[in-house]
């Protein structure tokens, strides 16, 4: 499954060495420079995508657009759709169309995760009012927990709030930082 510039081309590099073309002849059958081959295959993120379609094109692969699939999940703010996203690591998260708010009480409560979720061993108890537990359980919670999990001990507020900060892997902070950007617009209008 193609996840990245850098899934793309190494595909679109094993697809010319299997049919033993030099990237100077596949940068020719597709009507491109050389240069273009040799970017793409290298994961440069920039290639035009016209031009990454020809090339495609003339090694007989196509571009399948599949819509990620969705689970809804209710919260005491409405329902709150997710989004399946797989990691540069291969391994699945976790997205969520919006954010939520748990309200202070659940939102502050000490907790403790799942072992699905904190599997690695140790104290699972985090005390959510305390700004160092929070931000490891919401690390945790981020990286490894599913819908559910997430939407019984994340505050959307709170992680806003701590987003910028944040010790978070790169393509986590990636994929959640639409529904970070969203909260935060909605809460300065509301604040205006």
């Amino acid at each position: 499954m193609i996840v990245s510039a850098e899934s793309l081309g190494a595909e679109v590099r094993r697809a010319r060495r299997a049919q033993f073309l030099t990237q100077a002849q596949l940068a020719a059958r597709a009507g491109v420079g050389r240069r273009l081959v040799v970017s793409l295959e290298a994961g440069h993120p920039r290639a035009e995508l016209g031009k990454t379609l020809q090339v495609m094109s003339a090694l007989g692969l196509r571009l399948d657009v599949l819509a990620a699939p969705f689970t809804v999940v209710d919260t005491e703010t409405g329902p709150v759709a997710f989004r399946t996203v797989s990691r540069t690591s291969g391994r699945p998260i976790f997205v969520p169309t919006r954010l939520w708010s748990l309200g202070v009480e659940r939102a502050t409560a000490t907790v403790t995760l799942p072992r699905r979720v904190y599997w690695s061993g140790g104290a699972a108890t985090f005390n959510l009012a305390d700004p160092n537990d929070r931000e490891l359980a919401y690390r945790i919670l981020l990286t490894e927990g599913g819908p559910g999990d997430i939407v019984s001990f994340v505050d959307g507020g709170r992680l806003a709030q701590m987003w910028d900060t944040a010790l978070l892997p790169p393509d986590v902070r990636q994929a959640w930082q639409p529904a970070v950007d969203q909260w935060r617009r909605a809460t300065a209008v509301g604040a205006a």
